[in-house]
């Protein structure tokens, strides 16, 4: 799982960096030679999404996500694994029915070959990063999970 989130951060990484030069050749571009790169909106869109997708489980993994420490702090410390647990339960829940959900829409804009129209670019590769996304987190809301299982039956 660790290699598959290393290899989807590097991509991350890889469409940051192109979103870095994209909005340093549209300012060139726009105030050097009167103008601008064509469709910087739209391509910036996708690359600042895919970037936010391709991180979820990365982040994850890394305990990156804002937590609620506020109430979890006050339970006694043998609850608090049973709480985390219940809480990545239900966040898996949820991410299911995203995965499901952009799984479905991705597949429809693939047959209806929708296209982003200043540029001619279809969109169903871009939509297929949420569920990708949404996928890898489900793994490893998992995996967390089942260390969190072993932590409650040891005590």
């Amino acid at each position: 799982m660790q290699y598959a989130e290393k290899i989807f951060i590097f991509i991350g990484g890889i469409m940051f960096l192109g979103l870095m030069f994209l909005g340093a050749g549209d300012v060139l571009g726009r105030y050097l030679m009167n103008n601008p790169v064509r469709g910087t909106m739209e391509i910036s869109e996708i690359l600042m999404g895919g970037i936010v997708l391709l991180s979820w489980a990365y982040t994850q993994r890394n305990k990156g996500h804002v937590a609620v420490d506020l109430f979890i702090s006050r339970y006694p410390r043998r609850m608090r694994p049973v709480v985390n647990l219940l809480t990545l339960f239900l966040s898996l829940v949820l991410f299911v029915a995203i995965t499901r959900q952009s799984t479905a829409i991705a597949i429809r804009c693939w047959q209806e070959q929708r296209v982003i129209p200043t540029l001619e670019i279809p969109t169903a590769p871009f939509h297929f990063l949420v569920p990708v996304g949404a996928a890898l987190l489900c793994i490893e809301f998992i995996i967390q999970m089942l260390h969190l299982i072993q932590e409650i039956r040891k005590g």
